[in-house]
């Protein structure tokens, strides 16, 4: 690890990819307390879509919920194609990201939860990490949305991936 004033070589970059042995759940209940946002990619008849949103996971960590205007491209997106992907980072745009970032690509399927006992429950949860989101949530135009993910995907120093 670059020290001091020392600046980051290319010969300090892995160029071979790593099996990492890093526990994803817990680094993703880590990134969950951490980061607000994540990047939501979907695909439409158009092609491939990203956006930021402001997440949160389930205490299990095997959900994320978010929420979206009606009007939104990536609502639609979703309703065209359930099948998205979120990326969640620890990037601050520097030089020593190439070894410190990590990145968790969850990829799953979006349902819109349905007013409710269920949208209770979630809506609590986004709420809870984001309490500015609590109209926005609340709104007759908001759409709460449950990703269920499937994969999960943690990459750190670089090309290290851990599952």
């Amino acid at each position: 690890m670059p020290t001091g004033n020392k600046s980051l070589t290319s010969q300090e970059i892995p160029f071979e990819k790593v099996t990492g042995t890093v526990d994803v759940t817990e680094r993703l209940r880590q990134m969950n307390i951490t980061q607000r946002h994540a990047v939501l990619a979907t695909v439409s008849d158009a092609g491939p879509y990203t956006s930021l949103v402001d997440f949160a996971l389930t205490p299990d960590m095997k959900n994320v919920v978010f929420a979206v205007p009606k009007t939104a491209n990536k609502f639609r997106h979703v309703q065209q194609n359930k099948e998205v992907s979120l990326l969640i980072d620890t990037r601050k745009n520097s030089v020593s990201d190439y070894l410190k970032a990590e990145a968790v690509t969850l990829t799953g399927v979006a349902k819109v939860v349905k007013k409710g006992k269920r949208w209770d429950e979630f809506s609590k949860i986004l709420i809870k990490k984001h309490p500015i989101l609590k109209k926005f949530v609340h709104a007759p135009t908001t759409v709460l949305i449950l990703v269920e993910v499937r994969r999960r995907l943690h990459v750190s120093r670089f090309q290290t991936i851990s599952y």
